[in-house]
């Protein structure tokens, strides 16, 4: 992170500036309200934690602002600056808001101890922040005995409020965690490792045989975490890899079982990253991130690629990574920079790639085109579905740089129902929609959670030099009086540049077909004859040609895409329908363009000179858009 931006992230920390969850910067004032959500201004009063409600459907709270606040993500490039210039303002800061958080959040009072997830990454920030100014005279026993005495609160309160769950499955009990349960644990092996005493001694031993168990229900034997969210491996990525480093660093043998997933879970991370580094917007992403020992944007991978790199000896990771990350120089030190020095900077050359277990697919043309194919079930094996989206069979394409066709995101939880509801709904995907039915059903009020219709399957899967397929089917559409089931096939032909869908559906009876593309905010969509449409942007394009028989017709409209939480960004979406009996089918071919084919059209033009469509004045057919 250069300098400058150090500093500049260190004075935005002093004047109270924050910017989370899609908020833009905000300045809170001179005393930092830690239980008001600032986008909606609505507080939650420092009541006993359990009486506390996380969703309110009522008015437009999002109990992850005040959450995202009292994680303390500022202490970590606020101790950086403090490195960097030995400035004490920075340190004065540091206590200030500590001591300032201690006095207004009793412990077990209020939102900010509602959720044991949200205090320890909290400690895992304040333990950094320790680390950091902890040569500063600022830090002096007074300071040093609140902070330690508050961090063994949150150790009792982790320990004492464990996100775990078992529930019944096929006649017996299993484990049936996701992310939360690893945050508590890590949050425990941090404390362990910092605090003095027998009991913090045991929360660390504890927590690491835990987390070793825990791991192997949860990471799946292709190294997909099994929530089934890119967005949400990454952070139980960027909880467990560091944690493994630092119990090394402290000479506390880490479980190879342990070691062996989070390296699969890195390898995971290499392939399903495009070329640019960024992850796919597919199903759940909210933004959180453990601690900011860079400037990362939350969609790119590559930190904890460089991390794992270094820390495994992975040259292929390190090279896919593209450069040292913050995390190698602070966690690794010196001898972790000369390490990464030391190994091959050959970059590997990735080929497309299959993920069974988590039934994601990486279709890939090496330097061109990136195809991620869900085939996934709702997650945690079909059980629960808290992250999940009606994406079954969708698909994100990456050409040229640029992202052309991609999922809509995530955009908001409980601070927008409604929203929450329209950016999981099946017509937010690159898939299918049959008489206008979600492919997997869901409450309303229930936000995290839909049932497991689809129940998808893989039918084929062959990856050569010239050519990659895959096939593959859902089931959430036989529940319909008259039962469907939607097939889909891609084939990425390299020799010709094209990759080709065909979509079948079989059964009986007659339905609305639809069919739905979502481009990327700034590409351009036009009809350039028949069923043939451009999808441009100035780096990159694709024509898009339908065939499927004279019943099928198409139209191009508004959309929205949130490529962060929180926030939205205008882009076009285009829709195939038709009304017929099935069976029925329609096939799709997307052929890469070269660069000469559509520049002329593309350069000169704006993303807001097209798009005319008032959000205000969407016909009745695009309302569920805006």
């Amino acid at each position: 992170m250069p300098a400058d931006h150090i500093r500049a992230s260190g004075e935005k920390c002093c004047r109270h500036v924050f910017d989370l969850l899609g908020s833009g910067p905000v300045n809170l004032g001179e005393s930092i309200d830690w239980h008001r959500d600032f986008k909606s201004g609505v507080r939650w009063d420092p009541v006993y934690f359990k009486r506390i409600k996380e969703v309110e459907l009522k008015d437009a709270s999002d109990i992850k602002v005040p959450w995202e606040l009292s994680r303390c993500y500022q202490f970590v490039p606020l101790g950086i600056a403090y490195c960097l210039t030995d400035d004490e303002k920075y340190a004065r800061e540091f206590v200030t808001q500590c001591v300032d958080w201690i006095d207004q959040n009793p412990p077990y009072q209020g939102v900010n101890w509602h959720c044991a997830m949200e205090v320890a990454i909290r400690a895992i920030n304040w333990i950094w922040g320790y680390h950091l100014f902890r040569k500063s005279p600022c830090l002096d026993a007074k300071a040093r005995s609140r902070v330690a005495c508050s961090l063994l609160v949150h150790g009792e309160y982790i320990w004492n409020n464990l996100e775990f769950d078992k529930r019944v499955l096929r006649g017996r009990y299993i484990r049936h965690n996701g992310n939360h349960y690893i945050a508590d644990l890590v949050g425990l092996i941090y404390l362990g490792l910092v605090l003095p005493g027998r009991q913090p001694n045991r929360w660390l031993h504890w927590a690491l045989e835990e987390l070793d168990r825990e791991i192997r229900v949860q990471v799946l034997p292709d190294g997909a975490h099994w929530e089934l969210s890119p967005s949400y491996h990454r952070l139980v990525l960027e909880l467990v890899l560091p944690a493994m480093v630092l119990c090394e660093q402290n000479r506390i043998s880490v479980p190879k079982t342990l070691r062996r997933a989070c390296e699969a879970m890195a390898g995971y991370t290499m392939h399903y990253l495009k070329p640019d580094g960024r992850c796919p917007l597919v199903r759940d992403a909210d933004d959180g991130r453990v601690c900011l020992l860079g400037d990362t944007d939350y969609r790119d991978h590559r930190h904890l690629l460089a991390l794992a790199g270094v820390y495994f000896e992975r040259p292929d990771f390190l090279s896919c990574a593209g450069q040292l990350s913050e995390e190698v120089v602070w966690m690794l030190g010196r001898s972790g920079v000369e390490k990464a020095r030391s190994m091959s900077a050959t970059r590997p050359r990735l080929g497309s790639k299959a993920f069974p277990d988590a039934g994601f697919y990486v279709l890939r043309d090496e330097g061109r085109m990136h195809v991620f194919v869900c085939c996934a079930d709702i997650g945690m094996k079909g059980t629960y579905g808290g992250h999940a989206h009606n994406d079954c069979l969708s698909f994100e394409l990456h050409y040229g740089g640029t992202t052309l066709i991609s999922d809509c995101g995530t955009f908001i939880y409980s601070g927008d129902p409604a929203a929450r509801n329209q950016f999981r709904a099946t017509a937010s995907h690159n898939t299918a929609r049959i008489d206008g039915q979600e492919i997997n059903r869901f409450a309303e009020t229930e936000l995290f959670g839909m049932t497991n219709d689809a129940r998808p399957q893989v039918l084929e899967w062959r990856s050569g030099p010239e050519t990659d397929s895959l096939q593959a089917e859902h089931y959430g559409y036989t529940r319909l009086e008259s039962p469907v089931v939607h097939r889909r096939s891609f084939w990425l032909d390299r020799l010709t540049n094209t990759l080709l869908i065909k979509d079948s559906f079989q059964g009986c009876g007659e339905h609305l077909f639809e069919l739905f593309f979502h481009f990327f905010p700034g590409v351009l969509v036009e009809q350039v004859g028949g069923l043939a449409f451009r999808a441009s942007t100035t780096e990159s394009a694709i024509l898009l040609s339908f065939s499927g028989g004279p019943s099928w017709s198409a139209s191009i409209g508004p959309s929205w895409v949130s490529e962060r939480y929180g926030r939205k960004e205008k882009a076009w979406k285009l829709v195939l329908a038709a009304r017929q009996t099935a069976p029925a089918a329609l096939d799709t071919a997307i052929e890469l363009l070269p660069r000469k084919k559509f520049t002329a059209n593309a350069e000169g033009r704006n993303q807001n000179d097209i798009f005319t469509t008032d959000p205000q004045c969407a016909t009745e057919a695009d309302s569920e858009t805006f």
